[in-house]
């Protein structure tokens, strides 16, 4: 998606100014997966693409976040309420479309909700549970 929007942006910058990045989402989603869920592959792959862009993956490290504000466990569990949304989804997709939906939404949202969640659960000690980290 960021190689597609940037190719398209260069093209032609004035297409997609930034009151219509949510609709370029919509509609590569819809490219590839159809209307049907559309709206939530956008959602996802945009809160996934956010919240890397505050912190990316390979820069994560233990203590990053605060635990005495509130905020290591807010970020724990927007992406985990991320990765149960793209698991959940994944569900739905039909067998035709598996294969690129783990390609370009399910692995990117849920390995990054991976290392995030590893990070802050080691942030947060004793107060989160294995269960909690993979509860799947």
């Amino acid at each position: 998606m960021p190689i597609d929007f940037i190719m398209h942006y260069a093209w032609n910058p004035d297409d997609y100014p930034a009151d219509k990045i949510d609709q370029y989402m919509v509609d590569w989603a819809r490219s590839i997966f159809g209307g049907e869920y559309a709206r939530e592959i956008a959602d996802i792959v945009t809160e996934y693409s956010k919240m890397n862009l505050e912190r990316k993956p390979e820069v994560q490290r233990v203590g990053i976040y605060s635990v005495e504000t509130g905020e290591a466990q807010r970020m724990f569990n927007r992406w985990d309420e991320l990765e149960k949304r793209t698991l959940s989804l994944s569900k739905k997709m039909p067998a035709e479309m598996q294969d690129a939906f783990y390609q370009l939404v399910e692995y990117p949202a849920v390995a990054s909700a991976g290392v995030a969640k590893i990070y802050l659960a080691a942030t947060l000690g004793d107060s989160i549970t294995m269960q909690t980290l993979f509860g799947r």
